[in-house]
């Protein structure tokens, strides 16, 4: 669906469209014509972007001075995603909130659209400080009727209200190699791309499920 929406698109914008190329493709493009890529060898690109997670599984080949790329596999989780965990995140600062003014015998804070795009905005925030740091602090003048929300939430905190996430990390990887003789020894690299790959559970999942030496965070993608 997404891709015919993507062709029908083009169509309306009068634009040839002489092919589609996923992302994942495209990074193992990049990642190919790079002058520190190494060929003759599999590599996945796992992307861990905006709204899914995803796993590309391709065989990179040197054919006489000319790299040819085969797709041999591809894994996806809407459910997993950079906005999952920001909304989670939103989750947590708001029930933060609430259980303050509970403690002030306040009503709870009225979900209107305003009030939960300003969280929001601190909560993507935040989910970007916990990546390099073991807690972040929040703090929003007048929130909601005139009271202001000033919170720490620790890394440790988020990774609890996201455990159902963690258990997903991997399964697109694991999908994308399901047609392996040897699944996850197939593979000689795993090239993250995407936001939320740098959120440090993710990383973790990852090298317990393949190593640290073959995980590759240098692609500008």
């Amino acid at each position: 669906l997404q891709r015919q929406a993507l062709i029908d698109a083009a169509a309306l914008a009068n634009v040839d469209l002489a092919g589609l190329v996923s992302d994942g493709v495209a990074v193992g493009i990049n990642y190919a014509n790079s002058p520190a890529a190494k060929l003759d060898q599999r590599i996945v690109v796992y992307d861990l972007g905006a709204s899914a997670a995803s796993a590309t599984l391709l065989n990179l080949q040197d054919l006489e001075g000319n790299v040819e790329i085969t797709v041999e596999g591809y894994g996806s989780d809407t459910l997993t995603s950079g906005q999952s965990l920001t909304l989670l995140l939103r989750e947590l600062l708001l029930h933060k909130f609430n259980k303050e003014q509970e403690k002030k015998y306040h009503p709870e804070a009225e979900r209107t659209p305003r009030l939960l795009n300003r969280i929001w905005r601190e909560a993507e925030r935040a989910k970007q400080v916990l990546s390099a740091n073991n807690e972040v602090h929040v703090h929003m003048e007048n929130l909601a009727d005139d009271e202001d929300l000033s919170v720490k939430i620790t890394r440790e905190e988020f990774e609890k209200e996201a455990e159902w996430q963690r258990q997903r990390v991997v399964q697109p990887l694991l999908t994308a190699v399901q047609n392996l003789p040897k699944k996850i020894d197939s593979i000689d690299q795993v090239v993250l791309v995407g936001g939320a790959s740098r959120t440090p559970f993710v990383i973790e999942a990852l090298k317990n499920l393949v190593g640290e030496q073959k995980l590759s965070r240098n692609v500008n993608a």
